[in-house]
């Protein structure tokens, strides 16, 4: 029940800076290096779509994205999508916070690990983290 211009400005607003983020980003990016664009479930999961309203084909486009900068760099840099499920943070009121959602921190620390602790090179994936177990699972996989 959204109009034409509220549908136009969440494209703009999700979609279009993804885009000019990368096509700023990408070129300062040093051979062998990563891009990870991060993605809420909500852009693959139909079951959560129904609750993110426009946000969900939004979120697909950049997942989208995602995969076809994957085939474009490839040999130049790696580039994957991170899919979170809910995560805890700041502003999350306290009644709809679960343990076993990620936390903003555990996300910080996934990036980190992805980019300059993993020692695999991984391109063109969708790396789902949809709660605590699946995220320390990356991060023992990543950290060795």
């Amino acid at each position: 029940d959204i109009t034409k211009a509220e549908w136009e400005e969440l494209m703009q607003g999700l979609l279009t800076a993804h885009f000019v983020a990368s096509k700023t980003l990408m070129p300062l990016l040093r051979q062998g290096s990563n891009y990870t664009f991060i993605s809420g479930v909500s852009a693959e999961d139909a079951a959560f779509s129904k609750y993110s309203g426009p946000v969900a084909p939004a979120g697909a486009a950049v997942l989208m994205l995602s995969e076809l900068y994957a085939v474009e760099m490839a040999g130049r840099f790696n580039v994957n999508a991170l899919v979170l499920g809910p995560v805890n943070t700041r502003v999350r009121p306290t009644s709809y916070r679960k343990d076993s959602y990620v936390s903003s921190k555990t996300v910080g620390e996934l990036i980190g690990a992805l980019h300059f602790e993993n020692v695999n090179p991984i391109t063109g994936e969708r790396l789902r983290v949809p709660d605590v177990e699946a995220a320390a699972s990356y991060l023992a996989k990543w950290r060795g």
